[in-house]
């Protein structure tokens, strides 16, 4: 289970940490569940992180605009795993976790309790 809150201004946040062949970071990542790879990082982070290229595709942005990105090849601790995920990039200071790293879990919201809890669906 990964506990997360509800920060002053109403975005549902987690804290991860970014494993990187440099070093470790701590951040807090907003949940952004309208993004469906795993981690967007700002682009200092993945710079300090020493982020490997991997790949590129398409990403289609709110506004309808598609732009290639770059993919980067990272690792985040997530609960009490070490996952390896698929990194974008953003000139934004803002972290994003999206869909990617949610979709063997449920995500539980509580606006009012200001909690989230975020727990690993068990196979029935």
């Amino acid at each position: 289970m990964i506990e997360g809150y509800i920060d002053i201004a109403g975005r549902p946040m987690v804290d991860i940490i970014a494993i990187g062949a440099e070093e470790e970071i701590p951040l807090s990542a907003i949940i952004d569940t309208g993004f469906n790879g795993d981690i967007y990082l700002p682009t200092r982070v993945a710079v300090r992180l020493g982020l490997k290229l991997n790949n590129t595709f398409p990403v289609e942005f709110a506004d309808g605009s598609i732009k290639e990105e770059l993919v980067f090849v990272g690792k985040v601790k997530w609960g009490n795993q070490v996952k390896t995920v698929d990194v974008l990039l953003t000139q934004s200071d803002d972290v994003l976790v999206g869909t990617g790293l949610l979709k063997d879990s449920e995500l539980k919201i509580g606006f009012l309790s200001r909690r989230l809890v975020i727990q690993k669906e068990e196979l029935k």
